[in-house]
This record gives C-alpha cells, sequence and structure tokens, in this order.
C-alpha cells in the first residue's frame, strides 16, 4: 500500500517535471508563441530575451508618448472649440427650417 503511494507520486513528479521542462522550452516568456531553434537555443537566449526586453520597453515607451501627444492635441482642440463663437445663427435658421 505504502509501496502504490510512492508509485504514484513519482509518476505525479515525472509529469510535472516534463510539463516544467515543455514550458521552458518554449519561448513564452513575452506571449510570443513561436519557438526558437535547437541553434539558437543555449547560451545566446539570455541575450537575445534581454534585447527583447529593450525592444519591448521602447516601443511601450513610444506608445505612451504617443498617446500623451494625442492628448495634448485634443486638449487644445477641445479648448479652441469651447472658446469659438458659434457660425449659426439660431433665428436665422429657424426662420429658414419655417419657410421650407
Amino acid at each position: 500500500m505504502l509501496e502504490d503511494k510512492y508509485t504514484e507520486i513519482e509518476r505525479a513528479n515525472r509529469i510535472l517535471f516534463e510539463r516544467i521542462a515543455k514550458i521552458n522550452s518554449q519561448n513564452s516568456f513575452l506571449g510570443d508563441s513561436s519557438q526558437q531553434s535547437s541553434s539558437r537555443k543555449g547560451r545566446f537566449s539570455s541575450v537575445s530575451k534581454a534585447d527583447s526586453l529593450k525592444r519591448d520597453a521602447f516601443r511601450l515607451n513610444k506608445v505612451k508618448e504617443e498617446k500623451r501627444v494625442i492628448y495634448n492635441e485634443n486638449a487644445k482642440l477641445l479648448e479652441r472649440l469651447q472658446n469659438s463663437k458659434s457660425t449659426l445663427i439660431t433665428q436665422k435658421y429657424l426662420q429658414q427650417e419655417q419657410v421650407r
């Protein structure tokens, strides 16, 4: 009975180890579903991951800056619209509508 428990635990550990090894072998660190070729794995994989992290950080900063610029431009446009006078004369418009 005790031997059966040990056997079951060893089986579960082996399955868990295989899953961990599979996850580690995939290039899923940044959500990239493509796998690296076996020739690229090894000592260069940490360098490529570091480069990838730098590129992602650069892209993120670029997107944030673009959003900031758009936000500022929209704020300026809104201020101009709020400060401008209406070009539509309400009374004249209502009279034209009654004629039609």
